[in-house]
């Protein structure tokens, strides 16, 4: 949750799934006092009844440089009803987000229907080239329209705000709701998934500046929004359990278990609050692999018969693929037992057998990341069994995926009670009401969610070497601290390159990668010591801490073990806390903390010497290449 002293932004509030395949928005409405979801004109397909629709496909369409990208349902249906094949779809580019070039899969280049390469601009990022031809050859192209992931994200954002927007300017006081925030809408908490580090949730609040939304912006993890629209939900039950959060979208699968407490206050009305415990995610798992993998099928299916015309029509194929997915996939009464996927002049049957068996690699892939959650959970001391499994997400409606997760939780039965459409951007609203602190807080107690650090954060040494600072599943606000001995204890300051620790799909022996916590690395200036207190010394350490708040700001601190001065502040200000519990923390340390953003608390009381400070602060940074050592030994 936000510093209560922060006074909240002008503006509505609104909750943001941006979804691989789809996106939705909610809002919290207090009249009703739960989350509504919306609906979003022009963007949403309209349902069977005629109503405007929920759902937004995850897509634009592109046609000229030049020409605004049409987003959703809108562009859906203007490149079926297009002339030839000019313009092209572009969809499930959240895969891509945030994405080095050399972090890509072959495999994924190879099935879409454009380009990817390096940024120009910026060589971390990447450039979507996408060709507008006449014809289905992605090389003979008539003209070229670059973009990026960002940009595209930004297109989808931007249409749902002003869908939302148009929607609540009809509809506040027609349908009585009662939301937090007035005007325009301009605050958002999105939903990333798992597997996301600060450089793509930072990506992601840079997508929704460039959508307008100006004002407070904030990220929560999918899973996590879920389970608070389940723990709303079920705030009559005072009983205490582990709840498992089994979110299967388009892209990407990802998990949570929460513990759920009741509350003990007998004066108070009963409530539950939850605390996340363990998260885990894979970014190749999810509804588009099963669509590529019925795609592979067909065409190899297709391609064995010598006089048939098998050349699929652009990107309506992967659409019939898709659609042939979901009817295989309709428990209704109304359950096909095959279905029949037109290529060319052939058609090619899937059975309901055969695509039980085209899921095994993506059945065996989900079943490990369950069981490593579980193991995660198991090592946690005073865990208990799960006792409640939440199936969040369209691709959790698989049969043979909801089978695999029974067998796992054989003396369960799954929840299936939310709408796995529309719960995490249910919970995203009601995360949007907590942070907009213009809702009373005992409206939303049973859905008071504390969240965990998804990756393991510290100290990146010249060596390359990781020294863990706060471990992954740490709950928020989270906090940890490691000492290290100065290369040189004359050295005038320090850089400290935090870093997330990234398993790569989450396993113990997968590559891991390194993400920067920040733009640059954090510079401190070390106090002049005396000769006599040199001489004292035979190694001068400090000690690094880092913290996250609730809503994910990071800081870094230091504290130097070898400065005097550093050291009565810190014995004042153990003295102050004892009496006075309100102190705040490194309040002695004013000058020796900097937050992401790389603005340290004092700089703000100091501006008439900024030009000075900042100078310093380059001539420190050129000569500060000393290593950190951590203490006991070089790693």
């Amino acid at each position: 949750m936000a510093d209560p002293e922060t006074p909240p932004q002008s503006g509505v509030w609104i909750g943001v799934d941006l979804g691989t395949s789809n996106s939705a928005c909610a809002i919290w409405d207090s009249t009703r006092g739960s989350p509504k979801w919306i609906r979003l004109p022009v963007i949403a397909f309209r349902e069977q009844s005629g109503k405007l629709g929920r759902m937004v496909p995850s897509v634009v369409r592109v046609t000229e440089p030049s020409t605004p990208y049409s987003v959703g349902a809108k562009a859906v249906q203007e490149h079926k009803d297009a002339t030839g094949d000019a313009g092209m779809l572009i969809s499930s580019v959240k895969r891509l987000f945030g994405k080095r070039y050399s972090d890509l899969d072959p495999a994924l280049l190879e099935s879409l229907p454009f380009h990817v390469e390096a940024d120009e601009n910026d060589k971390e990022s990447l450039q979507l080239v996408i060709p507008i031809s006449d014809g289905n050859d992605k090389d003979d192209c008539v003209l070229v329209v670059k973009t990026t992931p960002v940009e595209i994200a930004a297109s989808i954002l931007k249409a749902i705000k002003e869908a939302a927007q148009e929607y609540l300017d009809k509809n506040k006081t027609k349908k009585h709701l009662d939301i937090p925030g007035e005007g325009l809408v301009r605050n958002a908490v999105v939903g990333v998934p798992a597997h996301f580090s600060k450089r793509h949730t930072a990506l992601v609040e840079e997508a929704c500046r460039q959508a307008g939304l100006d004002g407070h912006v904030s990220t929560c993890l999918e899973s996590t929004a879920a389970a608070m629209a389940y723990g709303l939900a079920m705030q009559d039950s005072s009983s205490q359990a582990n709840i498992m959060v089994i979110d299967m979208g388009g892209g990407t699968t990802d998990i949570t278990i929460a513990t759920k407490q009741a509350s003990s206050d007998e004066t108070s009305e009963n409530y539950s609050s939850y605390k996340v415990l363990v998260t885990q995610g894979d970014d190749h798992l999810g509804g588009d692999d099963i669509d590529q993998t019925i795609l592979d099928y067909c065409m190899q299916e297709a391609n064995s018969l010598k006089d048939a015309d098998t050349e699929p029509k652009g990107s309506d194929f992967l659409l019939s693929c898709r659609k042939a997915k979901e009817q295989l996939c309709d428990d209704s009464e109304s359950k096909v037992a095959s279905v029949g996927v037109a290529i060319g002049n052939h058609t090619v049957t899937i059975s309901q057998e055969k695509f039980h068996a085209l899921l095994k690699e993506w059945l065996q892939k989900a079943e490990h990341l369950i069981q490593r959650a579980l193991e995660e959970f198991q090592k946690i001391p005073g865990s208990e069994s799960i006792s409640e499994v939440i199936l969040v997400g369209g691709t959790t409606r698989t049969p043979s995926i909801r089978a695999l997760i029974q067998s796992k939780f054989s003396g369960l039965e799954l929840c299936t009670s939310l709408d796995p459409m529309s719960s995490v951007a249910q919970g995203l609203a009601i995360q949007a009401a907590i942070q907009s602190k213009l809702i009373p807080v005992h409206k939303l107690k049973s859905a008071l969610m504390l969240d965990c650090l998804p990756h393991a954060i510290g100290v990146e040494l010249p060596d390359g070497s990781f020294c863990e600072v706060i471990p992954r599943n740490a709950p928020l606000p989270a906090r940890g601290s490691a000492t290290f001995s100065l290369a040189d204890k004359q050295q005038k300051g320090v850089t400290i390159k935090a870093v997330e620790e990234i398993k790569v799909n989450g396993t113990n022996d997968a590559t891991i990668n390194y993400e920067p916590m920040a733009r640059e690395p954090f510079t401190f200036l070390l106090r002049r010591l005396t000769n006599e207190e040199m001489a004292a010394m035979d190694r001068r350490a400090i000690e690094v801490g880092m913290k996250v708040d609730a809503e994910g700001q990071f800081m870094v601190s230091i504290f130097d073990q070898n400065d005097p001065e550093q050291v009565r502040k810190k014995e004042r200000f153990e003295n102050m806390k004892d009496k006075d519990s309100t102190v705040k923390e490194l309040s002695y340390l004013a000058d020796l903390v900097i937050s992401e953003s790389g603005t340290s608390t004092e700089q703000f009381m100091l501006m008439g010497t900024l030009v000075a400070v900042f100078i310093l602060y380059i001539a420190v940074r050129m000569a500060f290449n000393d290593p950190l050592i951590l203490d006991g030994g070089e790693i």
